[in-house]
């Protein structure tokens, strides 16, 4: 992990920093269930599963993670490009499958 760098769970505080970063990532779109309604009930059916990582402040990484009880879905992963140079995903992507690992679940989605 990158010294200077906080990982810490996503809140709605993060909301509006984490649309920009993905609207602003290559190859990321945000769909209609990514509003700021939808967003808010996320974290309270997957908790603990969305983290947000910063340096100087700055949002610079953001994972959000669930599941529906039987699959993961890893919905949105994006990184700033001044944050990839060596690691090309937050340091929370580990923390983040050992947890769907922990539910013995067979199946993976990654949804783009």
């Amino acid at each position: 992990m990158k010294s200077g760098v906080t990982i810490c769970e996503m809140t709605m505080i993060d909301y509006d920093s984490v649309q920009d970063l993905i609207a602003s990532t290559e190859g990321l779109t945000l769909r209609s269930a990514d509003s700021r309604e939808a967003t808010d009930l996320y974290p309270k059916r997957n908790p603990g599963l969305s983290f947000a990582a910063r340096s100087g402040g700055r949002l610079i990484g953001c994972v959000m993670w669930g599941h529906d009880g039987g699959r993961g879905y890893l919905q949105h992963l994006a990184v700033a490009p001044e944050a990839r140079p060596r690691e090309s995903r937050p340091p929370s992507w580990n923390d983040v499958l050992q947890l769907w690992r922990s539910w013995e679940s067979k199946r993976l989605t990654l949804t783009f």
